[in-house]
């Protein structure tokens, strides 16, 4: 396990207080030890740490980002975020999660992804070390409704395969939708309550979702203690993320 010792450094614990001159110890990927000092770290353990002298500039725990879409590739459109090709979209995650490393989140909640596995995929080679990126709870694809946010099918081409979301209908549908994600091995359950500004068809202030299709999403997250997370701008859709008792609510704007 290799030590780094901070030394000279202006630490922000997060803790409220303000900065203070001190130095800091990590010991492989966890901070072991932060005390104050004008100077040198007397009495830290780790005599064999590397030393780096921060000079005086600030020193602060990783921060998260608790709205992540890995897999979002700075296209302009839903359908072209999508229908990017499967084996560039998993390299393009990869990059994307060591860039938010070396901005200084290590800890990530995704909020979605493009397809069935990419949050999965990603968080696995990162717990296995095969990748650089923050610590990372992946998410379904988002599940809505026919002409809800997310549904990017066409009237000639109405196949599943050209929806950025997973489409259901029905309580049943929802089920089965929430099962398969849950067997991929998501740790959350991305629901689309309500439209966005950017989505003609389904506004941000309409709410798509029956309550007995909500119900039927979160019975099987609960069974499976996973969390149910949700994109929820209308205020009914808020009222209904409460209701059936989603753990994270997205947006909340109206």
């Amino acid at each position: 396990m290799t030590d780094t010792l901070f030394t000279n450094v202006r630490i922000l614990d997060g803790s409220g207080q303000n900065p203070y001159a001190g130095s800091v110890l990590v010991q492989g990927n966890r901070i072991r030890q932060v005390g104050r000092s004008s100077g040198a770290a007397s009495g830290f353990g780790g005599g064999n740490a590397s030393v780096i002298d921060g000079a005086g500039a600030t020193l602060m725990p990783g921060m998260c980002e608790a709205h992540t879409h890995f897999s979002w590739n700075d296209a302009a459109t839903l359908s072209a975020i999508q229908t990017m090709p499967l084996e560039e979209h998993v390299l393009w995650c990869a990059k994307v999660a060591k860039r938010y490393l070396e901005a200084g989140f290590t800890s990530c909640v995704g909020a979605a992804c493009a397809k069935p596995r990419l949050d999965v995929v990603i968080r696995n080679a990162i717990n296995a070390g095969q990748i650089p990126g923050p610590r990372y709870l992946a998410a379904s694809q988002e599940i809505t409704v026919l002409g809800g946010l997310g549904d990017e099918t066409l009237p000639h081409l109405p196949f599943p395969e050209f929806s950025f979301g997973v489409n259901v209908s029905g309580a049943d549908e929802m089920r089965k939708a929430v099962r398969l994600f849950l067997k991929y091995g998501v740790d959350s359950i991305k629901i689309n309550l309500s439209g966005d500004n950017f989505t003609p068809q389904s506004p941000a202030e309409t709410t798509w979702m029956t309550d007995e299709e909500v119900a039927a999403a979160m019975r099987e997250v609960k069974i499976r203690g996973k969390r149910g997370i949700a994109h929820a701008r209308s205020s009914d859709s808020v009222k209904q993320a409460l209701r059936h008792g989603i753990d994270l609510i997205y947006h909340a704007s109206f």
